[in-house]
């Protein structure tokens, strides 16, 4: 009987601590092939283009010191809120940083839209910003849940 209760202490030991480990928040790819990824994965996304590195700080509100990485891609057109953006916090104190930022920008684009374009409106309060660790993202789009399970198959 000893024996036994020996067996299952150490199976129990041993399971919580494989479920310890198996949560992961360090990405298995750099914020610019995750945001690519999202954008590609067959969910549509109306006319986007890739914000250039220099511009990210200022569309954001952030200071490049908020950030290690960073990649963003944003409807080309003023018509569509489709937006996909994705930070890696230089570290974990900037976290809540880059989330304010992330969130206020939500809010401005639901501002915009709110008497504009009720459609794309719909879309953005359908929309929250993610946290992963270091990583904050916000994705905007007709179908969030299948962009965000493409973000969260990358932990």
């Amino acid at each position: 009987m000893k024996k036994r209760n020996t067996i299952v202490t150490l199976l129990m030991t041993l399971t919580m601590l494989t479920a310890c480990s198996s949560s992961s928040s360090e990405a298995s790819a750099s914020v610019s092939d995750m945001a690519k990824s999202i954008t590609e994965c067959g969910v549509s996304f109306n006319e986007l283009a890739q914000v250039p590195d220099d511009k990210i700080p200022t569309i954001y509100g952030l200071s490049e010191d908020d950030y290690s990485e960073a990649s963003a891609y944003i409807a080309g057109s003023g018509g569509y809120a489709d937006e996909v953006a994705i930070f890696k916090a230089s570290s974990s104190d900037k976290v809540s940083t880059i989330e304010d930022a992330l969130n206020n920008r939500l809010e401005s684009r639901k501002n915009d839209f709110e008497d504009y374009v009720a459609e794309q409106y719909d879309i953005l309060c359908d929309s929250e910003v993610i946290t992963t660790g270091d990583y904050v993202c916000l994705i905007v789009c007709v179908d969030n849940d299948t962009a965000e399970d493409v973000y969260n198959s990358y932990f």
